[in-house]
């Protein structure tokens, strides 16, 4: 491997004893690094196990829920569709999404109409006024109470019915909250394309960018490459989705924007090597600068 200044071995020997010191500790079951610099991976190895029950050491191609490692993806597919002039950045999305015309903004316990219309720059902004239902406060209230679980989800138009059902947070334009915004970009593929979001990112990024283990599920056949997934809970290590029995082996009819894939550390490098070399991977070019 070709060894960089700014990379040098005293800092590859430092890197490789943080992660290692990382799995010793247990804060994380395992880790996959994969470092690339001007054109070069100048450093890829795993660390730990994949799954703790079975001891199952974590491998370079282990396959991993990305989660909003997502929305990147998303967000350049829904650029392919701008600069087919499928739509534009100031394109108001109930041109898309109907369902969204009687949306109220929430404003010291009143709900007030949005000064302007939310646009597809206020999805890939996040200022919209959208967002995730964690908090407290009576809008994450709301989420909560329409369920958004992806999983529990019939499809798109179900997840944006559940919408359409609380107020937003801010005005459009308002103020920068993260949200379900790219979830809805992810919609907004599915009805102007006409495809699945699964569909859509199959065809135009990730058969041609050679992305074969990048999907909304897991094959059986790759379930021995898929990692358990574990929270930390007050320094404990907790299961969270079991690689035996994981959900993701079941093909889903609601494709999450903004959190739902799944992949490996060699499959997101193509994608990341594309926005580096301005759209283009291997020839062929997937966006404009």
């Amino acid at each position: 491997l070709k060894m960089y200044a700014e990379f040098s071995q005293p800092k590859i020997d430092t890197l490789v004893a943080t992660l290692q010191s990382w799995v010793d500790s247990k804060k994380y079951a395992g880790i996959v690094n994969l470092t690339y610099i001007e054109g070069e991976i100048v450093h890829f190895k795993a660390y730990g196990y994949k799954d703790l029950a079975t001891q199952t050491p974590m491998a370079r191609d282990t396959i991993f829920r990305i989660y909003s490692m997502t929305k990147p993806v998303v967000s350049v597919a829904i650029m392919q569709l701008v600069e087919q002039d499928k739509i534009q950045l100031e394109t108001p999305i109930t041109q898309y999404i109907p369902e969204f015309k009687k949306l109220k903004v929430y404003v010291d316990g009143q709900y007030v109409l949005p000064r302007e219309p939310i646009t597809l720059k206020h999805l890939l902004t996040h200022t919209a006024g959208f967002s995730y239902g964690w908090t407290d406060h009576p809008v994450d209230l709301a989420y909560k109470e329409i369920d958004l679980l992806r999983n529990n989800l019939k499809g798109s138009d179900d997840f944006i019915n559940k919408v359409s059902k609380a107020p937003l947070i801010y005005h459009p334009g308002e103020k920068w909250h993260y949200s379900i915004a790219t979830d809805l970009i992810g919609v907004l593929i599915e009805r102007i394309s006409g495809m699945s979001l699964e569909g859509y990112l199959k065809t135009n990024l990730f058969d041609p960018l050679g992305m074969n283990d990048t999907g909304f599920s897991v094959p059986q056949s790759k379930k021995e490459r898929f990692s358990t997934n574990y929270r930390n809970v007050e320094d404990q290590l907790e299961v969270q989705d079991n690689f035996e029995n994981s959900h993701y082996y079941k093909k889903k009819s609601y494709h999450s924007g903004g959190g739902g894939l799944v992949s490996t550390a060699s499959d997101y490098l193509k994608f990341a090597q594309m926005l580096l070399n301005g759209g283009i991977y291997e020839g062929k070019r997937y966006i404009n600068k």
